[in-house]
C-alpha cells in the first residue's frame, strides 16, 4: 500500500511530529509511506515538497492576506493531480491544511479514485475559520456572526458562514474517515458536518525506548541546573501564544511564596521565555528548540514536574513526551489533556484558567516527593501500555484498509474554556 501524508511542515510543530511518528510506524510495518509538505526540513527520499506556487499565486496571495481568507486563492494545489508521488498513492492522509499553503477547494477533484482520511489536529477543518472555538458552538450549525473574528487565523470580514459551507462541500463527500487523537476531538468530529463519516479515535503514539527516564542528576548537569533545585518544566513552540497559557503559568508562580520560588528552576523548552517570568525570583533555564528526540528526552528527564497551562489543546504531545520520561504532569481540564493527565494517577488537573488552583497544585507536587515519584512511574506505565507507536500504526493501517471499527461514542467530554 502506498500512503501519502500531506501537511504544511514535515517535522516542525505538534501536527508534523504526530504525522512523522505515524509515518515511521507505518514504514516499520512495510507500508510505503511518504510525506509531502510545503516546508521541508529533511527526511530524505521519503519526503517531498508540494508543487511550487504558480506566478499568479503570489498575486492572489496578497488579496487573500488582505481578506484574511488565504487558502482558497492558491491555484498550484491543482498541480498535485500531475505529481507522480500523488498519483501513485492509494491512500491520501490529510493533516493540518490551514496557514495559507493548501487550497482545500481542490480536494473534490484531487481525491477522485483515492481513499482519503483526515486527522483533526485541531478544529479548523470543521469551523468557519478558527482552530479552536472556545465557548462558541456555532460551528455545529454553520457558523456566521462569528464572536471571535480575531481568533487565529483571523478574519478581516466575517466569511465564517461561507467558509464553513466551502469546507463541508470539499471534505464531507471525498473523505473516507476521520482520525482524532483524543476523546474530546472525537466528540467534536461527531458533532460536526463530518459526523456521517467513520471516526477513529487513535491517539498519537511515540517510541518509549527513545522517550524514557534518564538519570536526573546527569540531565541537570547537562543543562547546568543544580541538583537541589525543584525543576518545573514548560514547553511550547511559541511560548507567548495565548493559547499555550504562559501568562497563566507566570500568574500561578507569582502566588507562590518567595522562599519557594528561590528553590525553583523554571525549565523552558522553546525559543523564548514566557512574558514576565524573569521577575519571579526563580532560576531560569532556557533549553531552546530541541529537535533531536534523544536529547529532548534528557531535557524532560531533568524535570520534577511538567506543567501545561494551555487554554485549548486537542491532545497534548508534550505531556505525552514528559510522561514517557517518568515526569508527572499538571494541566487544566481542557480538550484532550485529561486523556493523558489522569487526576491523582499520572498527575493533577485543575479548573480551566483557575490560577489559584494551578498554584495550589504546584505546591502539592513540590511538597509530596513520594506522591510525585509514584505519579511519575504511573505516567511512564500509561504511555508504554496505551500509546505505543506500533499499535497506532496497526490501527491506522486497519482503517486505511477498511478493517477497523469506528470509535464508539465517548461517555464524557471536557468542555472548552471561555476565550479571553
Amino acid at each position: 500500500m502506498n500512503v501519502l501524508h500531506i501537511n504544511e511542515f514535515d517535522q516542525l510543530g505538534g501536527a508534523a511530529t504526530a504525522m512523522w511518528r505515524l509515518h515511521a510506524g507505518l514504514r516499520r510495518l512495510g507500508v510505503n509511506s511518504r510525506i509531502m509538505a510545503a516546508r521541508v526540513s529533511g527526511g530524505g527520499a521519503e519526503v517531498c515538497r508540494l508543487p511550487p506556487w504558480r506566478w499568479r499565486d503570489y498575486q492572489l496571495a496578497r488579496l487573500g492576506r488582505r481578506l484574511r481568507f488565504p487558502d482558497v486563492f492558491i491555484t498550484s494545489t491543482l498541480d498535485l493531480a500531475r505529481d507522480p508521488v500523488f498519483q501513485a498513492a492509494d491512500v491520501i492522509h490529510l493533516h493540518n491544511l490551514h496557514h495559507g499553503y493548501f487550497n482545500y477547494l481542490a480536494l473534490p477533484k484531487l481525491l477522485r479514485g483515492k481513499r482519503a482520511f483526515l486527522t483533526l489536529h485541531d478544529m479548523w477543518a470543521v469551523t468557519g475559520h478558527c482552530t479552536y472555538s472556545a465557548d462558541c458552538a456555532r460551528w455545529k450549525a454553520g457558523c456566521g456572526r462569528c464572536p471571535y473574528p480575531e481568533a487565529y487565523p483571523a478574519m478581516r470580514f466575517d466569511t465564517s458562514a461561507l467558509e464553513w459551507r466551502l469546507k463541508r462541500r470539499a471534505l464531507a463527500e471525498r473523505v473516507a474517515g476521520v482520525f482524532v487523537l483524543s476523546r474530546w476531538m472525537e466528540a467534536v468530529a461527531k458533532e460536526s458536518f463530518l459526523s456521517h463519516l467513520p471516526v477513529y479515535c487513535i491517539p498519537s503514539g511515540l517510541d518509549a525506548e527513545v522517550y524514557r527516564p534518564y538519570d536526573k542528576a546527569d540531565c541537570r548537569r547537562l543543562l547546568g541546573i543544580p541538583n537541589d533545585q525543584f525543576v518545573l518544566m514548560f514547553a511550547a513552540m511559541n511560548v507567548n501564544d495565548p493559547r499555550k497559557g504562559g501568562d497563566l503559568l507566570t500568574a500561578a508562580l507569582e502566588r507562590l511564596a518567595i522562599e519557594r520560588r528561590r528553590r525553583l528552576t523554571l525549565l523552558v523548552l522553546g525559543d523564548a521565555l514566557p512574558a514576565g517570568c524573569a521577575t519571579l525570583g526563580c532560576q531560569i533555564a532556557l533549553a531552546g528548540r530541541v529537535m533531536n528526540d534523544h536529547l529532548k528526552a534528557r531535557v524532560y528527564s531533568a524535570a520534577d514536574v511538567f506543567v501545561s497551562p494551555a487554554r485549548e489543546e486537542a491532545f497534548g504531545l508534550v505531556l505525552q513526551e514528559a510522561m514517557a520520561c517518568g515526569v508527572p504532569c499538571i494541566s487544566f481540564r481542557v480538550g484532550g489533556m485529561p486523556d493523558l493527565v489522569r487526576e491523582g494517577e499520572t498527575g493533577l488537573t485543575v479548573t480551566p484558567e483557575n490560577v489559584a488552583e494551578l498554584a495550589a497544585a504546584l505546591v502539592s507536587v513540590m511538597d509530596n516527593a513520594d506522591e510525585r515519584a509514584t505519579m511519575g512511574r504511573q505516567a511512564r506505565r500509561l504511555v508504554v501500555t496505551e500509546y505505543d507507536i506500533q499499535s497506532q500504526a496497526r490501527q491506522s493501517l486497519a482503517a486505511y484498509e477498511g478493517r477497523a471499527e469506528p470509535s464508539a461514542p465517548s461517555p464524557s467530554v471536557c468542555p472548552s474554556p471561555m476565550r479571553t
